[in-house]
């Protein structure tokens, strides 16, 4: 969302003209302002980060050959002391150099804890459990936007873990499919997240990017299954049944800010569906153009170029597992071609009309 659609969602979700009212839509502007400002000096912090993750993996190397983690309760020990050190330093005014040495003690804390969990009997789907109520702990009390960013990455990525071990393939596309629905509301609601309190409007934004992430892996994860095997026909396709229609949703919503109505709206959905309906089988692609649309939508530059160049892969791997003699490909090839650039001669006066408007 750029902050002009921000502003504009800021005055309907707290309207009128008291002062108490106007200050809160303009902190909450302000604070979303300011995080998308400290992005420029990431450059500094992955210097920071790196060094700071180096003196701590020598440290834990250190006590590793000195024998301090031959057994569970000395790396729970360790994990603690790690993790309680990330706390302190994170409620401290040290700059970026406690920020980096926050960022290492907590991932390096936090591994060292699920270690100590998983030692011995306890099973790996637990494990993963452990790993996701672990990585929310961490992000809850842990105000720093990287830690933010790896913690709900982590949470996502144990989840599916969890969901893979589980050996039930309709799980696994159950995830994705209530990932999709968490993420598009995330999205979309970006206004109703940042007004819920300054904690939250603090992490939103490494919180949205950790679970664009974890929702990218999920998709590749499952646009690598062979979908066009001989096993198609005993496949569950609930994950592409709710991702599509979010596509369509997020779209409707594109086309009627940018004024488009009437039976050019509907044609323009009509093309869409056309196109998405041979991905139902490979929900990869449908979900690469989700995160793609609600990367537009919300004016994330990153997160459309991470969403494009997914989307590029997925197609591509579409394309490669399809189990058609070469000169089908060939033609599935070429059809694909005329039609992307019948699109493209259709939409481009249409795009610079627009942008002559503005």
């Amino acid at each position: 969302m750029t902050n002009n659609d921000l502003q504009a969602e800021l005055n309907r979700l707290l309207p009128g003209a008291e002062p108490h009212v106007v200050e809160a839509r303009e902190k909450a502007l302000t604070d979303y302002q300011d995080h998308q400002g400290k992005d420029a000096s990431g450059s500094i912090r992955a210097l920071n980060l790196a060094g700071g993750l180096i003196a701590t993996i020598t440290l834990i190397g250190f006590m590793a050959l000195g024998g301090l983690l031959d057994s569970r309760l000395s790396i729970l020990v360790v994990g603690l002391l790690l993790s309680g050190g990330a706390f302190l330093l994170n409620r401290s005014e040290a700059g970026l150099l406690a920020e980096a040495f926050t960022v290492a003690l907590s991932a390096t804390g936090g591994i060292m804890l699920l270690v100590a969990f998983g030692y011995d009997a306890v099973s790996e789907q637990m494990t993963c459990l452990a790993g996701a109520v672990l990585s929310l702990l961490f992000l809850a009390i842990i105000d720093n936007k990287i830690v933010a960013f790896l913690a709900t990455l982590a949470a996502g990525f144990s989840l599916l873990i969890f969901t893979i071990l589980a050996e039930w393939h309709f799980f696994t596309h159950l995830f994705l499919a209530a990932h999709a629905v968490l993420l598009t509301l995330f999205f979309l609601r970006e206004s109703h997240f940042l007004t819920l309190g300054p904690a939250l409007a603090r992490r939103y934004l490494p919180m949205r990017a950790g679970m664009a992430i974890s929702f990218l892996i999920a998709a590749v994860y499952l646009g690598k299954q062979f979908w066009w095997s001989d096993e198609v026909v005993v496949q569950h396709y609930i994950a592409s049944c709710v991702i599509i229609p979010l596509v369509l949703f997020v779209a409707y919503g594109q086309l009627s800010k940018f004024k488009v109505v009437g039976t050019k709206k509907w044609l323009y959905l009509g093309g869409l569906t056309l196109l998405l309906l041979p991905t139902i089988f490979a929900p990869a692609i449908a979900a690469a153009l989700l995160l793609l649309l609600l990367a537009f939508a919300a004016g994330s530059r990153s997160l459309t170029v991470i969403a494009a160049a997914a989307m590029i892969y997925v197609i591509g791997q579409y394309y490669y597992d399809l189990h058609l003699t070469l000169f089908t490909k060939s033609m599935v090839l070429m059809a694909s071609g005329v039609l992307l650039l019948a699109a493209y001669g259709f939409l481009h006066p249409k795009l610079v009309n627009h942008e002559d408007a503005h």
